[in-house]
């Protein structure tokens, strides 16, 4: 029979860069159970907590089986320094009435310690470096990563660089199991501070937590500066608020940034 005379759904891939067209079933087995094989650092509980809830009941293709595996189980294995971990493909068994069993097949690889790191695309590359207080030598976990990029970030971020991104790129020595990375760093644009407007207090209370606020206007936004503040604004209410809301506005046609509180009483 001809292709087109099949019931078919038609599915795209929108991560890649061309479109794809894959002509499916349109019945698909529903996933009813999942296992797994060579698991060892990680109990099968857990990857079971992570992945059951995105997979069990759902309908069946090994394409988008492997993304959730990837994206639901990758990071429990990089929070254990297992950056090699390796996913098999899905094997299924067929059950009755149209549902399947999967298998995955886990190699996890040795735990990765974090080699040298270089900062690049920024001029104070060797002040970032510093400031993120990499831990070369030390076990490359994912918290421990996480961490120090963001370290790293806050000090552009303290002078108005509250844009900034980072693009992490690792290569792997297997003789020595180490891992360096290579971070290409984009600061964006820098903003200065406007002005700080409260509402929801009385007057009294609202010149104290403005007085709290030490950045004046026209200084670099300092992000890390103001989360700071807002902890100590709440702190020093207590009781007195029901909740706060924040919100950064940008003035338009400029890089001057103005932070809305509203409180509620």
């Amino acid at each position: 029979r001809d292709l087109h005379s099949f019931p078919t759904r038609r599915s795209s891939d929108l991560g890649g860069k061309a479109m794809v067209t894959v002509f499916r079933p349109a019945n698909l087995p529903r996933i009813s159970e999942v296992q797994f094989a060579g698991n060892q650092a990680i109990s099968a509980k857990t990857l079971h907590d992570a992945l059951d809830r995105v997979t069990v009941g759902e309908e069946f293709t090994e394409r988008s089986f492997r993304q959730r595996v990837e994206l639901n189980l990758r990071p429990l294995y990089e929070e254990k320094a297992l950056l090699s971990v390796r996913f098999g493909p899905p094997s299924i068994v067929m059950k009755p009435p149209g549902t399947v069993a999967v298998t995955v097949a886990i190699e996890e690889g040795p735990p990765w310690k974090l080699g040298k790191v270089t900062i690049q695309g920024d001029p104070q590359a060797e002040d970032l470096y510093r400031a993120g207080r990499f831990p070369e030598g030390k076990l490359a976990t994912s918290l421990a990563m996480n961490t120090a990029l963001n370290d790293m970030q806050n000090f552009l971020k303290k002078d108005g660089y509250i844009a900034v991104r980072s693009k992490v790129n690792r290569s792997f020595h297997a003789e020595n199991t180490t891992a360096d990375l290579a971070v290409d760093v984009a600061r964006g644009p820098q903003f200065t501070f406007g002005e700080l407007q409260i509402t929801g207090l009385p007057d009294s209370l609202r010149a104290e937590v403005t007085s709290l606020c030490k950045i004046m206007s026209g200084a670099p936004y300092d992000q890390p500066y103001f989360e700071d503040y807002l902890r100590s604004a709440a702190k020093f209410l207590g009781d007195r608020i029901r909740g706060l809301s924040q919100e950064m506005r940008p003035r338009p046609g400029t890089r001057v940034i103005d932070l809305i509180l509203a409180f509620k009483q």
